[in-house]
């Protein structure tokens, strides 16, 4: 008989790989939380820029590996707000440029390099982990601003807004939301980011599996 933590631990891998697969056909909504619409208004701009980071599976999935890394890390909830900042930085960047054609690729690199600091076992050091949240968010933002590229100054600035505060209310609230967790149940350290870490990596593999078939 599985001892009730090997139990508790097994199920909450159990729902992950269901919320995985749940979310799987958002995936493909990545890129369009406007039916692949440039958006055209301020209101369109507002809510594109809520919804883009919720109809990512890769997006959600790296957030999900960076709140458990933050929830054992110093200044969880600034760290958080640093990973929302990059990530806005890096959509207005890539907007100003006019887009970049190596987003994807740099998405599935993150995902990656979250993977390897939760499979450690052990709190990341303070300067890799803001290292990863910089560039992790730079790259996300990058890949989020397909669906703006072209639009009006307008719409942008309001997309950027919207994009912000899910971006931080993501980052804050899955931070804290592990953080609780973990320390109403320490036992899950270092089992549960370590499954995390392996959803991550089949993530990314779905992900560049996707880009060499195209």
């Amino acid at each position: 008989m599985l001892r009730p933590t090997t139990l508790f631990v097994t199920r909450l891998a159990g729902l992950a790989g269901a919320g995985a697969l749940a979310l799987a056909p958002a995936a493909a909504l990545a890129h369009h939380p406007m039916g692949g619409e440039t958006p055209a208004t301020a209101w369109h701009g507002f809510l594109s820029g809520l919804g883009h980071p919720v109809l990512g599976l890769d997006h959600l999935a790296f957030m999900l590996g960076v709140a458990c890394l933050l929830a054992v890390s110093g200044a969880p909830a600034l760290r958080a707000a640093l990973f929302a900042g990059a990530s806005v930085a890096g959509t207005a960047l890539v907007t100003a440029v006019g887009g970049v054609t190596l987003a994807e690729w740099g998405v599935a690199l993150s995902l990656l390099a979250a993977a390897l600091l939760l499979l450690r076992g052990s709190a990341p050091a303070d300067t890799l982990l803001s290292a990863l949240l910089v560039a992790g968010g730079l790259v996300h933002g990058g890949a989020l601003a397909e669906t703006v590229i072209g639009a009006e100054a307008t719409p942008i600035a309001t997309y950027l807004l919207g994009l912000a505060a899910m971006q931080a209310l993501l980052a804050v609230g899955l931070t804290l939301a592990a953080g609780r967790l973990l320390a109403a149940r320490p036992m899950l350290w270092p089992m549960a980011p370590r499954l995390i870490g392996v959803m991550l990596i089949a993530v990314a593999g779905l992900g560049l599996a996707g880009m060499v078939q195209a």
